[in-house]
């Protein structure tokens, strides 16, 4: 069954055995580069799958590529910035972004009105403090 399919398969279209050979040797650190710019591992997971899915499908008739490792993670930044571009256009398309997120909640003038009043109550509250009272918690709340 095996020789069947892969007499199928002419030599022209097979990929580079180099590029998934560094894939291979590098999936851990990819993973990791690709977890840190989407946030979320399993995007990463899966974005990795992809990558190898376009290093599979890259014809080996094609030019060699001479820095391997450089070419994987060219495809996995493009590969991340289309999943992030995807990720805001549905959070945009229907309304699921973070509440929280700083710039959502500074889109409306009577929240940020609000938040300008606390923080000078706040500074009102620590200018009342005495001297050393206020030097230590400054120093405690800024410095750590």
């Amino acid at each position: 069954m095996m020789a069947s399919v892969s007499g199928m398969r002419s030599d022209t279209s097979a990929p580079s055995p180099g590029l998934l050979a560094v894939f291979e040797e590098s999936y851990p650190h990819l993973v990791r580069f690709i977890a840190r710019r989407t946030g979320s591992r399993q995007d990463a997971h899966d974005l990795a799958h992809d990558v190898w899915l376009r290093l599979a499908d890259r014809p080996a008739q094609q030019e060699p590529v001479l820095h391997a490792r450089a070419y994987i993670w060219t495809v996995a930044e493009n590969l991340v910035f289309d999943h992030l571009r995807r990720h805001q256009r549905t959070a945009e398309r229907f309304g699921t972004a973070d509440p929280l997120a700083p710039a959502a909640l500074w889109h409306d003038v009577a929240r940020q009105h609000e938040h300008r009043q606390a923080l000078q109550c706040v500074c009102e509250v620590i200018d009342g403090l005495a001297p050393r009272s206020r030097d230590i918690f400054l120093a405690h709340r800024l410095d750590g």
